[in-house]
């Protein structure tokens, strides 16, 4: 391609050039009757003309692309789009807007229906991240070994029982304890008996599949638990906060 790209279409073939920049630097550099449309100009015509669609969304794009190719000046396009960015982020803005002095008071959508904090709409996609748990419930004497959840994940200051988070479903529990001699000699001091149910359970961001082991551990054994677990006795179970989960599944095994 020879000499300077003067339309849009263009200008969208460089490399690193969205579509916002490829339509300002059309219509600022060569005059090009093309809106450019970043946030400002969202805000700004959603309120106006009282676009309830999401301006994530490809539907919504497409609503608002094709308003603003309607809206767009053919005679001087630079000064349009410049006015609209700008009356974006001096007048119309995200919060609060000044409505009472914005010239178009008497025709906006949003200033008649008292819409200013809806508009534009934006509904952020949640990520939805997927997780295993094998759960090990450490049972010696009817006292269970629990252990409070600390750090930044889920269920902070909640209690719950020994826990291997697997990247995929386990196949055997072998696979799970392989990785932590303490855990895998206390295992091969006690009798591991599967509840035969898979649990799922979902929260805002996360979907987990849950599955839990009883390991029974004699009376007679002498073991150590895991770093940061304790026994606790059946009245001290009961009393504990606990993940719904938790007490969910001690309940449905009758222990509560």
């Amino acid at each position: 391609m020879g000499g300077s790209p003067e339309h849009r279409g263009e200008l969208l073939k460089l490399k690193g050039l969205g579509q916002y920049t490829a339509a300002a630097i059309a219509s600022f550099a060569f005059g090009e009757a093309v809106p450019a449309i970043d946030g400002n100009v969202y805000r700004v015509m959603a309120r106006i003309f009282g676009i309830r669609s999401d301006m994530l969304s490809n539907e919504g794009k497409k609503e608002f692309a094709a308003l603003a190719k309607l809206l767009v000046s053919r005679e001087d396009p630079a000064t349009y789009n410049q006015a609209m960015i700008e009356f974006g982020a001096l007048q119309c803005v995200p919060a609060s807007p000044n409505c009472v002095v914005c010239i178009f008071d008497d025709r906006c959508f949003a200033y008649r229906h008292q819409m200013q904090g809806q508009l534009p709409v934006k509904i952020k996609k949640l990520t939805i991240k997927h997780r295993f748990f094998n759960y090990f419930i450490i049972r010696q004497c009817d006292k269970l070994a629990l252990y409070e959840r600390r750090g930044r994940d889920i269920w902070k200051g909640l209690y719950d029982f020994h826990l291997v988070e697997s990247k995929a479903p386990a196949i055997t529990p072998d696979s799970l304890t392989i990785a932590d001699p303490v855990f895998q000699k206390l295992v091969s001091k006690g009798r591991l008996t599967e509840i035969p149910k898979v649990y799922s359970h979902i929260l805002t961001h996360q979907r987990l599949q849950v599955r839990f082991w009883w390991l029974e551990i004699p009376e007679t054994e002498r073991i150590d638990l895991p770093h940061g677990m304790a026994f606790y006795s059946h009245e001290e179970v009961e009393v504990l906060p606990k993940p719904i989960l938790i007490d969910t599944v001690l309940r449905e095994e009758n222990y509560l």
